[in-house]
């Protein structure tokens, strides 16, 4: 019977270490990309209420999100870098518009804004959708709550927000 060389035994446990130091990186990195995913990745809403800047009347909830692939972008009239997106959501819009299941809406907003702030946001929004000529209809966020839960979700208040909400 032939004995097994001490050289052959010390390569296999050096393959060994390797193999488990591979592993145990692989472990580590896979670990550390799903703790870089978007904070609101596979988390659900907690609340959606919206009313059409152009139509009060017409109303946005999550219940009328189901079945839709929905964008859902937060801008303001003022912000810089808002204004370099809103073109690209536009085009998403005239793209994917016509498809019953999906649904874009565009959330003008002002920080802080009060109720008594609604007429003076629509006034402002129409007027620099009309000036910048963006085919895009407007939606607002009356009492923040729906902001303020997109926020919480992500856990970074920013503008410009672009979040997808799948069907």
């Amino acid at each position: 019977m032939r004995q097994a060389s001490p050289r052959r035994g010390q390569t296999t446990l050096q393959l060994n270490f390797w193999l488990v130091l591979a592993v145990a990186a692989l472990i580590v990195f896979g670990l550390l990309a799903l703790r870089d995913q978007p904070g609101g990745t596979g988390k659900q809403l907690p609340s959606l209420e919206l009313v059409a800047l152009d139509d009060a009347s017409r109303t946005v909830t999550l219940e009328d999100l189901q079945d839709r692939v929905t964008v859902i972008n937060l801008w303001s009239t003022n912000c810089g870098p808002c204004n370099l997106v809103l073109p690209h959501i536009a085009e998403l819009g005239k793209k994917y518009g016509a498809r019953e299941d999906f649904q874009l809406l565009a959330l003008s907003q002002r920080i802080g804004m009060a109720q008594a702030d609604l007429d003076e946001l629509r006034i402002d929004t129409q007027a620099h959708l009309e000036a910048t000529g963006l085919p895009i209809e407007p939606y607002a966020d009356p009492d923040g709550t729906s902001i303020l839960s997109l926020w919480d979700l992500l856990g970074d208040p920013v503008v410009p927000l672009t979040v997808v909400i799948d069907q």
